[in-house]
């Protein structure tokens, strides 16, 4: 079983440089991915919207556990907030259930909640609408690996390095 140690480097790989990347959108209708920044993909202006919000939502979760850590939050105020941040997710996850860079940022938001049932079935979502791209792959590997599922997580890292084989996410995945 991988320590705590190498499972923060996943996550770390993960939101520092790989799908954060691709959803740190430099324009409200385009992401760019900086490992391949002449790789865009178009948004229409509500899907770029709602990702973003849910990326600005995941990064509230993970300030208010930093919060927590250092007891500038009680824990009852941080269930309170992570319970808001969950259903504020959920709603935007429901707006748009065929969009899959927003099935996948729902995800990501409730890996960061430690929701990992619910990061799976979101990426799975994602993975669906769209069979081709790396990241919801990535995504749903991430959350399989924090749930301990490691070989379903292996399974989508492999499948993820057929789809690009640069993926340091996925590469760290299929390693562990």
């Amino acid at each position: 079983m991988p320590s705590k140690n190498l499972r923060r480097l996943v996550l770390f790989a993960m939101f520092g440089l790989g799908l954060c990347g691709v959803l740190g959108a430099q324009a409200p209708s385009r992401i760019v991915d900086e490992r391949d920044p002449y790789r865009t993909v178009r948004l229409d202006p509500l899907n770029a919207g709602l990702v973003d919000f849910l990326e600005r939502e995941s990064e509230h979760i993970v300030s208010n556990q930093e919060k927590l850590k250092t007891g500038e939050l009680k824990q009852a105020d941080y269930d309170k907030s992570l319970a808001e941040s969950k259903a504020k997710v959920a709603a935007i996850a429901a707006q748009q259930p065929a969009s899959a860079p927003v099935q996948t940022s729902a995800a990501r938001a409730y890996i960061r909640a430690g929701d990992y049932a619910l990061a799976v079935d979101h990426a799975s979502k994602a993975v669906a609408i769209a069979p081709k791209d790396p990241f919801p792959l990535t995504t749903r590997g991430v959350a399989y690996f924090e749930s301990g599922d490691f070989p379903k997580a292996a399974a989508d890292a492999r499948r993820a390095l057929t789809l690009d084989p640069d993926d340091p996410v996925a590469k760290a995945i299929y390693e562990l």
